[in-house]
């Protein structure tokens, strides 16, 4: 569980467990301030009900947003980000 958590911290995955969204959320909330987005998904992640809302509320801004900070998107993340919808509707 440890190893999948360091290994998926910056994109997660599908079927993520508990231990690999809280690392994944922390990486997030940890941001670098130097990066041009400034943390501009915090309020929203603080106002999240839950982690799995958490994880969606920052893959939907790395897939709004990314092509704004020029960021290439790893296939990973919008697989992970159609895993957790799907799973929502279960």
């Amino acid at each position: 569980d440890v190893l999948d958590a360091v290994r998926y911290h910056s994109t997660l995955r599908p079927g993520a467990g508990l231990l690999e969204k809280i690392v994944f959320l922390a990486d997030k909330i940890a941001y670098d301030p130097r990066s041009p987005h400034g943390g501009e998904y915090l309020p929203a992640l603080q106002a999240a009900g839950s982690l799995n809302e958490a994880a969606l509320v920052y893959l939907d801004f790395v897939l709004d947003n990314g092509w704004r900070y020029g960021w290439l998107l790893h296939p990973r993340v919008a697989a992970t980000y159609r895993d957790m919808i799907a799973r929502q509707d279960r």
